[in-house]
């Protein structure tokens, strides 16, 4: 009530809801960033399931592969489109941020792509090193290089 949320007092509060109301209320609202996972091989295909972000304030917009047939088979709630569509759909949606799942030897030139479109951020889950412009942030996720820290080495 006194956050202009008046729903169900009388029988508690619907926890999603309130939370909102609280962080509209705080200001703490968080702007929605879009994202794009590019490369739908094992790994990619394993990152479809939106509760990766679920709770968070990204929303996943798109999913690329190079393999048509990998598109046209792989089943998701957002829509998954060929490689050869990203510059647009990435401009059209308003994707700023990428998770690049592709082979390590089409790394750069995929990256080289997304920045082209105006991807500002990529978590890199390939053995690449990128090379990106100064206003691009890259995330390094390798899981070979989280054994080496956790294994003491």
């Amino acid at each position: 009530w006194l956050l202009g949320y008046n729903k169900g007092v009388s029988n508690g509060y619907q926890t999603v809801d309130l939370q909102k109301a609280i962080n509209q209320a705080l200001a703490l609202e968080q702007q929605i960033t879009n994202v794009c996972i590019v490369g739908l091989g094992r790994l990619g295909a394993a990152l479809l399931d939106e509760s990766l972000v679920e709770g968070s304030s990204f929303v996943i917009k798109a999913g690329f592969d190079s393999n048509v047939n990998r598109v046209e088979i792989l089943r998701s709630n957002f829509p998954l489109y060929p490689a050869h569509d990203m510059n647009w759909v990435i401009k059209q949606e308003k994707i700023t941020l990428a998770i690049l799942a592709v082979p390590e030897k089409d790394a750069q030139i995929i990256t080289d792509k997304l920045v082209g479109a105006g991807i500002k951020g990529i978590v890199n889950m390939t053995r690449a090193v990128l090379k990106v412009p100064s206003d691009v942030k890259v995330e390094n996720l390798s899981i070979l290089n989280a054994l080496n820290l956790l294994n003491g080495k």
